[in-house]
């Protein structure tokens, strides 16, 4: 291990976990010249535990790394912190962004039959034979040519692409693989990432990022999806975690997860954090933290409000600066909300719910070291409101599951998963919409009539190499007023919450000099009448061609003269420039798309 900055061996109840040593050790800036230490002591229960610090200098930047590991008697599993510091003594200085980092554990083990993102979405690993006779149909991403014996293809997908395990981390709590026994002589077992503290991470509950496929994954940072990343400048001083890894046996695939689940929680082993802060610096111990405590007024018709505290003055998507902490958690039904253990600082508290446009926000917000005794937090929340609702078209949620290929359950595979989890092009837009998408307020269905992701043009799938472009990037919306409307004087005000957007940018947050379209011209035609938004290069993210169903959210809201509505059908055309397509080396030619979280209009009382 000191050697190869990676751990080699790791045996639980007298089994191999791991297996021999693969190729997959090495990682950017090893020098082979890392520093290592070893710790003991006893935790507040005088159970003994050991510790392992690894240091290391990349050479070429001065970047200096570090990850812990410790090991407590009588727990099976241990717990890592990871951190990245740079600070060369000159202002100024940037690195860039933080594009990837994370811990991978990489089985090379034949006892490991499944892999698990979350509680719905699991299943076997592909076969040795299915992966040798596969099909690249796009990067990252494979046909499986072979049936037989291969329990992946028709449980999960005919499919295998790394983003179909990916999970949003706002309720995601643990990953890791699973062993049913066939190759670990009769005994289950399961091989856990517990994450039981987020702090470190960015882009709040809305950030998803890979958690499994073949590798096991903790990734603190990326731009996966369109992530926002932190910049590494002078001064940059990061701790990320702690994270536990855990290994259970003797149950089925549910009771192992459930029972690593149980340990995702910022409480657990918080003593024994506290006891080895001092040797992990710009960790924080329980003096330093505080609980914080709301009572929330919330809108009617809010379901499912999530609260969030994060860096001041940003949305939580953008909560980059190394210095913010993050932390999240589910509003209950009488409005009251604790989040305890954190950093004593100052926050933005962000609200969202299930059924409500737009969100609360209010800044400078202060969270003292202490037990949260005293007042709550008050929060009156009143929702965004522009007049009397019209129509509105899909329910407000942060994503574009309720439409078709959404969350849906897959019919074709036994394991049922949601569907906007496949390779995209195993759901043909041409074939499920041959005249386009032409909705009908109060007539149609939004799980059929609307779909998932909106394309520019649509093609260069596996099964459809050819483009089609016409009734592809006009998408219509047809409202017949209930009554006689009043829109003299008035002004009417068209929300459009989007769940992502990809421009020719993808998710690297800069523009593409092959394409065009880096920043992207979206239109609403209002009975003829257009309305323009420019999405720009840095609100891009890949969520249609990876596998996504929330990403980086924005929106917009369009106001224009009410005398543009009339009382007979109007006619909303919601437009993406005709053909527009672009992106890196491996999407030269995907559509230009956006995937919709809802749509509301509203007239001036």
């Amino acid at each position: 291990m000191t050697t190869l900055g990676a751990m080699t061996g790791l045996e639980f109840d007298h089994v191999d976990v791991l297996g021999p040593v693969s190729g997959r050790i090495d990682y950017v800036g090893q020098s082979q010249k890392a520093s290592f230490e070893v710790h003991q002591g006893n935790d507040s229960n005088n159970n003994p535990w050991i510790g392992l610090t690894m240091s290391e200098t990349y050479e070429g930047t001065g970047q200096f790394f570090q990850q812990w590991w410790f090991l407590r008697d009588g727990e099976p599993g241990y717990h890592t912190f990871t951190r990245l510091q740079f600070d060369n003594g000159t202002e100024g200085i940037d690195l860039g962004n933080l594009q990837e980092f994370r811990q991978v554990i990489s089985p090379n083990s034949n006892i490991w039959t499944h892999l698990v993102t979350n509680d719905v979405q699991y299943g076997h690993l592909p076969s040795d034979e299915a992966i040798g006779n596969q099909t690249t149909v796009q990067d990252a991403t494979w046909y499986y040519n072979i049936t037989e014996g291969n329990s992946y293809k028709t449980e999960s997908s005919d499919y295998f692409t790394k983003y179909e395990w990916a999970d949003l981390y706002g309720d995601h709590f643990a990953h890791g693989f699973y062993a049913d026994g066939t190759a670990s002589n009769g005994s289950t077992l399961g091989f856990w990432t517990v994450f039981n503290n987020l702090e470190g991470y960015t882009g709040g509950p809305l950030r998803s990022d890979l958690v499994v496929d073949t590798n096991i994954y903790n990734y603190y940072a990326s731009n996966h999806r369109g992530a926002s990343t932190m910049n590494i400048t002078s001064g940059f001083d990061r701790i990320f975690g702690p994270t536990f890894i855990y290994l259970n046996k003797d149950g089925d695939l549910h009771s192992l997860y459930d029972d690593a689940k149980s340990y995702a929680n910022t409480s657990f082993a918080a003593d024994f954090y506290d006891g080895v802060a001092d040797l992990i610096p710009g960790y924080v111990n329980s003096s330093g933290r505080g609980d914080f405590k709301a009572q929330i007024s919330l809108p009617k018709g809010a379901s499912k409000p999530k609260i969030i505290l994060a860096q001041s003055g940003v949305d939580p998507q953008d909560n980059v600066d190394y210095a913010a902490k993050q932390y999240w958690a589910s509003v209950s039904s009488d409005g009251s909300v604790t989040i305890p253990r954190v950093q004593a600082g100052t926050y933005r508290v962000t609200l969202y719910a299930e059924g409500v446009f737009g969100q609360f926000e209010q800044d400078g917000v202060v969270v003292h070291a202490g037990d949260g005794d005293g007042d709550k937090f008050q929060i009156n929340w009143e929702a965004e409101r522009h007049g009397i609702e019209l129509w509105r078209l899909g329910v407000p949620d942060k994503t574009a599951g309720e439409f078709l290929h959404g969350f849906a359950k897959d019919p074709q595979h036994t394991l049922h998963q949601e569907e906007y989890r496949q390779y995209w092009g195993a759901w043909d837009f041409p074939t499920d919409f041959p005249e386009g998408v032409n909705f009908t307020i109060g007539v149609s269905d939004p799980s059929k009539d609307w779909n998932y992701v909106h394309y520019s043009r649509y093609g260069g799938s596996f099964t459809r190499p050819e483009y089609v472009l016409d009734n592809v990037n006009v998408w219509t919306v047809n409202w017949m007023p209930e009554g006689g409307l009043d829109v003299s004087g008035k002004t009417a005000a068209l929300t459009v919450q989007l769940a992502g957007a990809r421009t020719a940018s993808g998710n690297l947050d800069l523009p593409e000099p092959t394409s065009n379209y880096s920043n992207v011209d979206y239109t609403v035609n209002v009975n003829g009448n257009p309305l323009t938004w420019t999405i720009l290069y840095n609100q891009s993210s890949s969520c249609s061609d990876r596998s996504g169903i929330a990403c980086y959210n924005l929106r917009n809201v369009f106001t224009f003269p009410g005398e543009w509505l009339k009382n007979d059908t109007n006619v909303f055309e919601f437009v993406l420039p005709y053909n527009a397509s672009g992106g890196d080396v491996n999407f030269r030619n995907y559509s230009i798309s956006v995937l919709y979280d809802a749509i509301r209009l509203e007239l001036s009382d």
